[in-house]
């Protein structure tokens, strides 16, 4: 028996990600709000909506369109009976009796609310051998069974306050052992791009940059997200501000070295819009093209880094510097370059790089940010408290702050991750020196260990060379300097001819590099 309902629903587009073990995931992007009529045949849904919706319906392709009817149509998006559909329906209100201003504010409401949609991930689990199918949505950090029949549901998961359930939530997760948690792998380009883990990604380059934990994980989970998604609107561009020396870069270099991908390291300084003095940001992608040993769709995933971005702010006046920001906006939005392979122009090949998926970070010091923070220090007597408060770097970076600071707003808008670095302390620096995988020491130490000689230095030594990088105000970039200053004169004589086994360094020697011992 047929039941006719009033509704207005939500338009998405179904992708399948991934099929293992039996399993299939599908993800759906909102596309619009439609008005029309659900139809229910004992069970089996199918909504309608006037085919004169042609025009808001570009998305659709014409299968879906009943030229007897003069409408389109589309399943249920939790009928497992056709989940080979691309186009589907869910999330909807009944309107029936309700008055044409009132659909009219729930339609707006409902369009309004997409945007915030597509920050979410709605995916669908289908097993065809158990017969089971399940929609989840993530939603802070937890992945949350729905209903696609309840509109409401899906509002109040998005901006309802989840303190005030999470218990019950938490429950759900740990009583429904059937559950399938998404990873962030499976959204992927082609079937041959390998997946990044975030887990994998922090655990490696955590051995390198040191004191920066809580940063590091931020800069996997984007990255993380970003190498696997096929749509632009989910991708992360990052933001990453702290001193000079504290790692920044390290981090992307480590992601580089460690799981090949590509990335390109740019100075803002040295780029001008086009037809200034200067280099065209365009250049930027063939970098980024040759980190990627000429494989383009590789590059077109790959990270750009984008250093002294701090430079480009508060000159509005110059026009060759904020045109900069302005064509990297066009970058970021995702747009289709042709560019020739040889910079010259001449008989390169051309190749067309789509920006869309590509990942942007952009760093920076923003020197004398804090005359724009009102956590600047005060006059008088603070606790021990406050002042820990005011020190925290963590309240100098913030979207007011750095708008204050001559940035864009256009461009801080399009920068959704946001992550300020740890300055590091003399403790930091010692920790950097004992344990992480570039600490200029221990590269020494397994440099002279394969020469045959043994190199010691105790812990007033590393103390010594910490404190001498503090007053440098350069960070960890500060130790190779001081360390190489320290070893000048003993490695005339380790590159001789002469057999050594023993090297050892004072603080004395941090101070004055001939005092050594080198037996």
């Amino acid at each position: 028996m047929e039941k006719e309902t009033e509704i207005l629903t939500i338009l998405f587009e179904r992708k399948v990600l991934t099929k293992k073990d039996g399993s299939i995931i599908y993800t759906y992007l909102p596309l619009e709000v439609l008005r029309g009529k659900e139809h229910n045949f004992d069970g089996t849904k199918i909504f309608s909506t006037p085919a004169k919706s042609v025009r808001s319906l570009r998305h659709v392709e014409n299968e879906n369109k009943n030229e007897d009817e003069h409408t389109f149509e589309f399943n249920y998006m939790d009928d497992i009976c056709n989940m080979d559909e691309k186009y589907v329906y869910g999330f909807s209100v009944i309107v029936d009796n309700q008055t044409p201003s009132d659909i009219k504010k729930l339609y707006d409401w409902m369009t309004d609310d997409i945007e915030e949609i597509k920050q979410h991930t709605i995916f669908h689990t289908y097993k065809d051998v158990d017969g089971w199918c399940k929609l989840f949505v993530t939603v802070n950090d937890l992945n949350v069974n729905v209903d696609p029949a309840n509109y409401y549901e899906l509002q109040d998961l998005m901006y309802g306050q989840l303190d005030d359930f999470s218990h019950d939530m938490h429950e759900l997760l740990e009583s429904n052992k059937e559950r399938i948690t998404m990873p962030s792998f499976v959204v992927t380009l082609d079937p041959e791009v390998k997946p990044l883990f975030s887990n994998e990604i922090y655990d490696v380059v955590s051995k390198t940059v040191i004191c920066q934990d809580e940063q590091i994980k931020r800069v996997a989970t984007a990255i993380s997200k970003n190498s696997c998604l096929t749509t632009p609107p989910l991708k992360s561009n990052m933001l990453i501000c702290g001193s000079t020396g504290v790692g920044k870069s390290e981090i992307f270099r480590s992601i580089h070295e460690n799981f090949g991908v590509p990335v390109a390291f740019e100075d803002s300084n040295e780029y001008t819009a086009s037809g200034y003095k200067g280099k065209d940001i365009t250049e930027m992608l063939l970098h980024l093209y040759e980190s990627a040993d000429g494989d383009i769709e590789k590059a077109q995933r790959g990270i750009l880094v984008v250093d002294e971005i701090d430079k480009k702010a508060g000159n509005e006046h110059e026009v060759f510097t904020s045109a900069v920001i302005n064509s990297l906006l066009k970058m970021m939005e995702g747009h289709v370059y042709t560019l020739n392979t040889n910079p010259n122009g001449m008989g390169g090949d051309n190749i067309e790089f789509d920006t869309s998926l590509l990942t942007f970070a952009f760093t920076g010091a923003f020197s004398g940010i804090e005359k724009y923070s009102n956590t600047r220090r005060s006059l008088g007597f603070m606790s021990e408290e406050q002042k820990q408060e005011q020190d925290k770097v963590t309240n100098l970076y913030t979207e007011e702050t750095l708008k204050k600071y001559g940035l864009l707003p256009e461009f801080l808008g399009r920068c959704d991750t946001i992550i300020t670095m740890n300055d590091l302390t003399e403790a930091d620096l010692i920790k950097i020196m004992n344990t992480s995988n570039k600490s200029q020491l221990l590269l020494y130490r397994d440099y002279l260990a394969g020469r045959g000689i043994r190199f010691l230095y105790d812990d007033k030594t590393i103390e010594a060379i910490a404190r001498k990088a503090v007053e440098l105000k350069r960070g960890a970039r500060s130790i190779k300097k001081i360390v190489e200053t320290a070893l000048c004169a003993a490695n005339y004589e380790v590159q001789s001819n002469r057999r050594f086994n023993e090297l050892i360094i004072t603080p004395e020697t941090i101070e004055d590099n001939k005092k050594y011992i080198l037996r």
